[in-house]
């Protein structure tokens, strides 16, 4: 059921065409977004869980109505080096207007968050 100001996006739309081989969309899983405001546009960064069970990181913009700006979906775990290949959770920080991401390495023991501009 939709409600009025629900946004529902669609999984394969969330995948970065660099991973879309890696997995049909029936076996992609998107979790826990985050939104933020940034440099006159909104940016979203996501948790992507193909059929390999790694973690992995996307980010895209969206437009005023939070529809997909055509082209803007990337890997950006594919960016990060030395960053482990589980990597869960983004969240943004904005700090004296410069746009900072962290994120977790999960379950591992003991696990490291990590914080990039």
């Amino acid at each position: 059921m939709e409600y009025p100001g629900m946004k529902i996006f669609n999984t394969i739309d969330l995948v970065p065409a660099a991973w879309q081989t890696l997995s049909s969309s029936e076996e992609s899983y998107i979790f826990n977004p985050a939104i933020t405001f940034f440099c006159d546009g909104l940016l979203m960064a996501y948790r992507v869980v193909l059929s390999d069970g790694k973690r992995r990181m996307a980010i895209c913009r969206l437009d005023q109505q939070f529809d997909i700006v055509n082209k803007s979906v990337v890997p950006l775990s594919n960016a990060i080096h030395d960053a482990d290949d589980w990597q869960a959770d983004p969240r943004f920080c904005i700090v004296a207007d410069r746009l900072y991401i962290h994120f977790n390495n999960g379950y591992r023991k003991p696990n490291r968050i990590f914080f990039l501009e």
